[in-house]
């Protein structure tokens, strides 16, 4: 047959026409639920395009012009902007029922799978009875049928999963060295291709990309060793797993100086298997991110580029990094805060690295670049900056770890305890012995501001106090237990001058940070469990305070070597103690074996010891003419009564500190003692806050209570009236309020009333899989969102009504009305608009009309197209609402926050519990106690919440929060 030449007339057709929408498949999703099958069969449509009909009324705008008259396609040519979306809808009506079972399509490709081999004659049939019905023709020169595994959409699929196309690796492995830049291009772009399959593609094809952004071409050394190492590497591709559905999958992030780095990966028999790898190089403005940016970059980008999975698996991110706090800490900002947002929507939780158990995850085992520490020498030095902080906030540690090739290892943290500026460096200072320990650091230089912790180091000062003696204990301790082990030496030294400020600067911001940071985990000291080839794990620590002073033991009598200097003028052998007593003695006189103190403005005080001093203390506080007074007030009394010993002050404050009276009777506490703690959601009714309002004045109709729910994200609140509320109106509340109106939240946030801690509630919930949490008992500041909420209810009830106070209940309605209708503070957009992505339209403007009242009826096609809008734009104003959500959020702990004074309790310690109004004896009125107990603290739930147990061992039903707890001293 003659050809003809044609010339087609449809170019600006095929480049203006409008875009059908219709999606094609996702390739990786069809690859990945290919394999893992038996047989398989590969089916290709005989000029799939063709085999549709055009339209008559279209056919004359595919004309072309040859050479014998102009003619017209008939069926659908190539070329055609919307062919490819046209030929998919159509595979997909002919084939919906077996897609994804037994079928897969991707436009003209066609396959048909089987995960048993006696099924596949089956599928086949199926598949053949549906290409009759439409009389669809395949090309049988490019049909493979029955076989194990073949190559699908550019990779080949078999039952052990996805492998990389031979011919792809073939053309790069047969690849010579590039000459040009061109050249250059082209194994980039072969590169990219294998993209999925190479571990750190980024990092391995660094010297490749550096030739294009250069002004000349250069092939080196340095480019042919990573052109021979891509080639090594690709000689054994790696077999990719595809993951099951709802299996949990796990993402390893690394770092290098030029690019981020992840897999992802899912554990199949214990062993670890690839899913998916990915690499970013860092732009120049990334390359000044902090290094917890650049791990939160990896995540994210992570996130992006495997959304599918992402949004269908739960993820969990293995990081030794504490990148779980810097994400979630409400002092974040800037781009970290828009981070937190994005992956909010996600399932993702924070583990700790393991093992690995793959080799093709080698890659990985590094993921900060400052963390690849090569074997160490010996007899090398590790050097330590350690610094403490304190201040009315709480107190901090700073520790920055260097090794002997210059990597550098920081952490930070927060002590869950007072501590004074030297406990606080002293902390810093075990702590960062621990961590050298942990890494295997066999000579370690140490440097401290606080020339307190060196001098009583070295042993140039005296540890006096009783708390640095026992802090100074533990790190002589640590320090001889590291020389036991492997270690001939371990000192610590001051930095002085500039070269403190120089060295010591990093680790004198990091505690300073941290305590405006929200606390972190405790930990118990152990030391770490590192296994071989592992980092130590660098999550923030806290450690536990040095165990309580123990009583006083009164000892030696210590009037007795004032008495023998003043009678035989006998002198300790220590000069300096020697000259103390000279000193101290001038203010002794001694009268019959009695010794006297002269005071400034009190006569003669008898000096007294031991029992004397516990019976005057005792009857002054608790006596006849006690009045359980304070420790100073308490001394100063018997200090006037003439009486003295060395630490009449100090005993005073311990013995008013352990009575007991005195403890039940103290004040309440009102300031708060733990950091902001914040509650949210990043989406519409995915959180509800519930309480109930009342008992109220009775209402017309019979109701005095009201059951309130709140969504978190918009501020919406739906709300009932009852005459008395029971767990079966709670539940049928929130089926027909809640669920059929607005879906099934994830979460209902409420307080303990009976209602809402019955069995039938609980087994609602779980029937539907919502998970309830419980605010402590008596801390409404709990479930701080229904408060607001039921605050703004009965504010704006009282000012409805009149006298007539049982009108409450037809005030409901219209008051809900105007709060979804009125713009809230931490969101400045109304719930309506959050919701349904427009605003309400109110009485106002029925009698004042506006313009979507006048005009826009006017023009329908125009009304429909800003509806169309805002629908389209409602994600974008949600995210933006979340943002000042946070910011709100942000702003409130930092005001909070200035007034904590922290107060942490561990287990085992002693408390009292708030006596509240309905708990106090009977006619004891203001004259009750204002404390009960002693309880037991049995468990740590979370800062400042704490699980208790009476002394007879019987535990409370509910965690308890801190802000109605006291120490109790025994």
């Amino acid at each position: 047959m003659e050809k003809t030449g044609c010339v087609s007339t449809s170019p600006t057709l095929i480049k203006h026409g409008p875009k059908d929408s219709f999606p094609l498949p996702h390739i990786d999703r069809l690859v990945e639920s290919t394999a893992g099958n038996k047989l398989l069969t590969f089916m290709d449509a005989f000029s799939g395009y063709n085999q549709i009909m055009m339209d008559p009324e279209d056919q004359e705008k595919t004309s072309f012009i040859t050479d014998r008259g102009t003619y017209c396609y008939k069926v659908m040519p190539f070329g055609l902007k919307n062919a490819g979306a046209t030929y998919q809808r159509l595979v997909n009506k002919m084939f919906h029922e077996h897609l994804g079972k037994t079928m897969e399509v991707y436009i003209d490709d066609m396959l048909v799978k089987s995960l048993k081999k006696e099924d596949h004659i089956k599928h086949l049939e199926e598949c053949f009875e549906i290409l009759n019905q439409y009389q669809m023709k395949l090309n049988p020169a490019k049909c493979t049928f029955g076989v194990p595994s073949g190559e699908f959409l550019g990779y080949i699929v078999t039952k052990r999963g996805i492998e990389a196309n031979p011919n792809q690796i073939n053309a790069f492995l047969n690849m010579p060295s590039p000459k040009n830049f061109k050249e250059v291009q082209r194994l980039t772009g072969r590169i990219a291709a294998l993209n999925r399959f190479i571990s750190r593609s980024t990092d391995k094809s660094l010297p490749f990309y550096q030739i294009l952004k250069g002004n000349r071409f250069l092939w080196d050394e340095k480019c042919e060793e990573a052109f021979g190492q891509l080639k090594a590497y690709l000689t054994t591709p790696p077999v990719l797993s595809k993951p099951e559905v709802d299996e949990k999958l796990y993402l390893y992030v690394s770092l290098s100086k030029h690019a981020v780095s992840g897999v992802l990966v899912r554990e199949d028999r214990g062993e670890q298997k690839p899913i998916y790898y990915i690499s970013k190089s860092i732009t120049d403005p990334e390359t000044r991110y902090t290094m917890m940016e650049k791990l939160a970059l990896a995540v994210v980008t992570s996130a992006r580029k495997l959304r599918p999975y992402f949004q269908s698996h739960p993820i969990e991110i293995l990081t030794n990094q504490p990148l779980r706090t810097i994400l979630h800490s409400p002092n974040q900002s800037g781009r970290l805060a828009k981070w937190a947002v994005e992956l909010s929507e996600y399932d993702i939780e924070y583990k700790s690295r393991v093992s690995m158990k793959a080799q093709v995850l080698a890659d990985f085992l590094t993921e900060l670049p400052v963390l690849g520490t090569p074997e160490q020498p010996e007899n090398q030095t590790w050097k330590l900056y350690v610094d403490g902080s304190s201040s009315k906030q709480g107190s901090g540690v700073g520790i920055k770890l260097e090794s002997p090739t210059s990597k550098i290892l920081e952490q930070s943290f927060r002590l869950l305890f007072n501590a004074s500026n030297n406990e606080a460096e002293y902390e810093a200072l075990i702590a960062g012995l621990r961590l050298a320990q942990g890494v295997g650091a066999e000579e370690v230089v140490a440097y401290c501001d606080s020339q307190l912790v060196v001098n009583q180091f070295n042993g140039d000062y005296e540890a006096k106090d009783l708390r640095m003696e026992a802090y100074l204990e533990v790190v002589k301790g640590l320090e001889q237990q590291r020389v036991n082990v492997a270690s001939p030496k371990s000192s610590c030294h001051p930095l002085n001058g500039g070269n403190r400020k120089k060295h010591n600067k990093e680790p004198d911001v990091l505690p300073e940070t941290i305590i405006e940071t929200e606390p972190l985990v405790e930990d118990d000291h152990s030391e770490p469990e590192l296994e071989p080839n592992e980092h130590p794990e660098p999550e923030p620590r806290v450690f536990h305070e040095i165990d309580q002073i123990p009583a006083k033991d009164w000892g030696a009598d210590w009037r007795e070597p004032i008495k023998r200097y003043i009678v035989t003028g006998e002198l300790p052998k220590n000069k300096w103690q020697a000259r103390k007593m000279r000193i101290v003695s001038a203010k002794f006189c001694l009268s019959k074996d009695t010794l006297y103190k002269r005071g400034v403005s009190d006569p003669y005080l008898l000096c007294i010891f031991g029992p004397e001093v516990e019976i005057v203390v005792r009857e002054v506080h608790e006596g006849l003419c006690g009045s359980h007074a304070s420790g100073r007030a308490m001394a100063f009394k018997i200090k006037r009564m003439g009486y003295y010993w060395p630490t009449m002050i100090t005993d005073c404050v311990k013995f008013a500190q352990r009575c007991k009276r005195c403890q039940l009777h103290a004040p309440l506490i009102h300031q708060p003692s733990e950091l902001f703690s914040s509650i949210s959601a990043p989406y519409p009714f995915m959180r509800w806050s519930m309480d109930i309002i009342g008992p109220l004045h009775r209402s017309t109709r019979g109701a005095q209570y009201l059951l309130v729910l709140t969504d978190y994200f918009s501020k919406w609140i739906e709300a009932e009236a009852y005459a008395s509320i029971k767990d079966s109106a709670v539940n049928t509340f929130i089926w027909k309020n809640i669920i059929c109106r607005h879906g099934v939240p994830y979460e209902i946030v409420t307080d303990n009333g009976p209602q809402f801690i019955s069995h039938e509630f609980e087994a609602f919930c779980s029937e539907w899989g919502i998970k309830v949490s419980y605010s402590t008992p008596r801390y409404p500041q709990g479930n701080g969102q229904a408060e607001a909420a039921n605050k703004t209810i009965l504010s704006n009830l009282k000012k409805r009504l009149s006298h007539l106070k049982g009108g409450w209940y037809d005030e409901l309605q219209p008051i809900l009305w105007a709060y979804r209708t009125t713009p809230r503070r931490p969101t400045r957009e109304t719930p309506f608009s959050l919701v349904y992505g427009m605003e309400a339209v109110v009485p106002a403007e029925l009698n004042v009309p506006g313009l979507r009242r006048t005009e826009a009826p006017l023009n329908e096609e125009e009304n429909s197209a800003m509806l169309d809008d805002s629908l389209d734009t409602i994600n974008e104003r949600r995210d933006q609402a979340l943002i000042r959500i946070q910011n709100y959020q942000q702003a409130a702990a930092r005001y909070y926050n200035s007034k904590v004074k922290s107060r942490p309790f561990f287990v085992g310690d002693y408390v009292l519990r708030r006596v509240f109004d309905n708990k106090k004896e009977e006619g004891a009125g203001k004259l009750g106690i204002n404390w009960e107990g002693p309880y037991i603290v049995t468990e740590v739930v979370r800062n400042g919440v704490y699980r208790l147990k009476d002394l007879k061992g019987s535990p409370v039903q509910r965690p308890w929060n801190v802000i109605n707890l006291k120490k109790f001293y025994v």
